[in-house]
């Protein structure tokens, strides 16, 4: 994911522990149109890697709409 042009910095999200949820909230960003990276944070194996949630990377020209994405998919209590 290229970093070069103006506005296209990306930053994380956090997702949450739930590997399923996550994905589908990275295909829910991708099918509207929004350029996004999963980081599965237990793909290590490793009992350390579970203890973080999983995050998106996502264009901080984005980040609105793609957090809009994320808070219809996981209710915030």
């Amino acid at each position: 994911m290229p970093n070069d042009d103006e506005g296209s910095r990306f930053v994380e999200v956090q997702l949450g522990f739930d590997r399923f949820e996550a994905a589908m909230i990275a295909e829910a960003c991708r099918a509207d149109g929004f350029d996004v990276e999963l980081l599965l944070m237990d793909a290590s194996g490793t009992v350390a890697g579970g203890l973080a949630p999983h995050r998106l990377l996502a264009r901080e020209t984005d980040l609105d709409m793609v957090t809009r994405i994320v808070n219809r998919s996981i209710p915030q209590t």
